[in-house]
Order: structure tokens, then sequence, then C-alpha cells
């Protein structure tokens, strides 16, 4: 490094005196400018393409590496992106199938709930019914027990009114010594 750079120095240096002694006042088109400015050049060029040749080619290099790196990675997200968007292209595609299988499904579902429903329905207003037969069963007992207790009651009072006003003292008498043997036939 140390050499080219002073490599690069001494011709800089035999550069600037022909620059220096050119003739500016010559007739014509001056030549030895233009040779100078060429020689000039030349030396700038070498000059930095041997400072800068190390460093340059370890950028470049680097810049190599990194965009290679840059690519491999763009090229594995690009591949991620495209498995992606398959997946929910055929998530999407699968979407569809599975509503209708759901709703079909949800009917099948609402129309089972729908028959269980009606037989509970059913099965509960035979227990009403079953229910209410006996309930009704039950009270026409009452009803009828009710009833032969009033009727014997009635007709209890009414024999007692028929015997009080057709029983008189012998008819009284005759049932009590029908009555006594009997209770002598017993005895």
């Amino acid at each position: 490094m140390l050499l080219t750079r002073s490599l690069a120095l001494l011709l800089c240096l035999l550069a600037s005196p022909l620059w220096a002694a050119g003739d500016a006042h010559h007739e014509g088109v001056p030549v030895k400018p233009i040779i100078y400015a060429a020689i000039n050049f030349a030396t700038l060029l070498i000059v930095l393409s041997l400072a800068l040749r190390k460093p340059l080619k370890e950028f470049f290099s680097s810049r190599k590496l990194l965009i290679s790196q840059d690519i491999e990675e763009s090229s594995k997200l690009k591949q991620a992106a495209q498995d992606k968007y398959q997946d929910f292209e055929q998530r999407l595609k699968n979407i569809t199938q599975e509503s209708q299988s759901l709703v079909e499904e949800l009917k099948k579902t609402g129309e089972l709930e729908k028959a269980k429903l009606l037989e509970e329905a059913m099965a509960h207003a035979e227990a009403l019914r079953k229910n209410a037969q006996t309930m009704m069963n039950q009270e026409l007992i009452k009803a009828k027990e009710a009833l032969k207790r009033e009727s014997v009651k009635l007709a209890s009072e009414l024999a007692e009114e028929l015997l009080r006003q057709n029983f008189n003292a012998e008819d009284q008498k005759r049932v009590v010594e029908k009555y006594l043997s009997k209770m002598e036939a017993l005895a």
C-alpha cells in the first residue's frame, strides 16, 4: 500500500513540471497541453486503481455476497408467499364446501330437533290428556259419592218422615217383638 502511494506521488510530481512547461501561446492546436493532460489523467487512473483496488475488490465482493444473500432471502420469501397464497386459495375453495356441508348439517340437526320437539310435545300433550282424564274420573267419582251421600241423606230424611207419618204405636210394638224374637233365637 505504501509503495502504491509513493509511486502515485512520484508520477504526480513528474507530471507537474511537464504541465507547467507547456507553451500556452502556440498557434494552432496546442499538442503539449493535451499530452500533459492525458499523462496526468493516466497517472490519476493508475494511482486510483492501485490505491482503490483492494477496497473496491472487498466492497464489490461483499456487495456481491450481500446481493446474493438478498436474492436468496427474497426467493425464500417469495416461495413462502406463494405457499401461503396457495394455502389460502385452497382454504377458500374448501370454505365453500365447508359452508355447504355446515348448512346441510345444520338443516339435519334442525330437522332432528324439530322431530324431537314434536315428539316431546306429543308426549306432553298425551300426559296432559291422561292427567286431565284421571282428574275428570276422580272428580266424577267424588261427584258420585257426593250424590250418593246426598241421595242417602234425602232418602233417610224421606223415610224418617214417612215413618213418622205412617208408623203408629201398634207398628212400633210389632217391630220390637219381632226384634226380640230374633234375638232370643240367636241366643
